[in-house]
């Protein structure tokens, strides 16, 4: 909300409130075992990584953005991306949540391109997303999971990244662009 605040009215104080609020909790949330059931739990890591990015596209030329706190900000999104990409789980490949996390690490790796790991990231994300793909929609088009909600979750994380990929000219399985059309019609 604040990278939307900012871009609609150009108000220096929403820029302010991101960069307020985000150091916060980089600083606040360090990643250790004990917060992985709290702040760290995979589908909110996942989750971050997406609207941070976002927002930030949209505050990155805010005199708020210093040195010091874009620095931070890739040092966060670094480690979000070595932790989702840590574990693919039974757990992962069938829930909503996985999709969460891996778009998000797929987020991370168009982010951080200039990164060593990125395209690793990349091919992995990819991976793990066409596993997801496959085992949580139905030949109907819809996510196994029967709920809307979560149909619609995990549906805007695919359009999402078909999105980024034809934005960066990246070729995605076959899976993923197919299911993701399957289910825009369910």
């Amino acid at each position: 909300d604040f990278g939307k605040a900012y871009l609609l009215t150009g108000n220096e104080k929403y820029a302010k409130g991101f960069v307020k609020q985000l150091t916060h909790w980089i600083d606040s949330n360090p990643l250790k075992e004990e917060l992985k059931r709290l702040s760290w739990r995979r589908i909110e890591a996942g989750i971050r990584c997406e609207n941070w990015i976002k927002a930030f596209e949209y505050i990155k030329d805010s005199k708020y953005v210093t040195p010091e706190f874009f620095a931070k900000f890739l040092n966060s999104l670094y480690e979000h991306g070595v932790y989702l990409n840590s574990s693919f789980s039974n757990f992962s490949q069938t829930s909503n949540w996985g999709v969460l996390e891996f778009q998000g690490l797929f987020n991370v790796s168009q982010f951080l391109t200039e990164f060593k790991i990125a395209k690793q990231w990349q091919n992995d994300a990819l991976e793990k997303l066409t596993t997801c793909i496959n085992l949580q929609v139905l030949p109907d088009g819809t996510q196994w999971e029967q709920s809307p909600m979560y149909h619609n979750e995990v549906f805007h994380c695919y359009m999402n990244i078909n999105l980024v990929a034809q934005q960066k000219g990246i070729q995605l399985p076959d899976a993923i662009v197919q299911k993701t059309k399957d289910m825009a019609f369910a």
